[in-house]
């Protein structure tokens, strides 16, 4: 799944100077095997930032192998002008409050 979002048009960047314009692709992926191709990619972008090694591509992988169970996994992949700019792992889970369930 793809969207594409521009900062310079959204509501919340009105106030923006004109000239800032970025245009950002979100990929949105539910599994580590349909983004393993991206793997050297993805480690290339968290070496350059100077990240953690919780943020490496295997890190996450072995995390979501043994915390992953009863999850539903989504990975967000943000690109500009085609080039990596940002990695957001992130998962949703039902959690229950007496007889409310509530999805986060």
């Amino acid at each position: 799944m793809s969207y594409r979002f521009n900062p310079a048009t959204e509501s919340a960047m009105k106030n923006a100077s004109d000239s800032f314009e970025m245009d950002i692709d979100v990929e949105i992926y539910s599994s580590f095997e349909e983004i393993s191709h991206m793997e050297e990619e993805w480690d290339t972008f968290i070496e350059d930032i100077k990240g953690e090694i919780f943020l490496s591509y295997d890190w996450c992988k072995l995390w979501w192998k043994y915390y992953g169970s009863g999850r539903h996994l989504r990975i967000f992949l943000f690109r500009s002008g085609g080039n990596l700019v940002g990695v957001l792992p992130t998962f949703l889970e039902k959690v229950w409050i007496g007889t409310f369930n509530i999805r986060i």
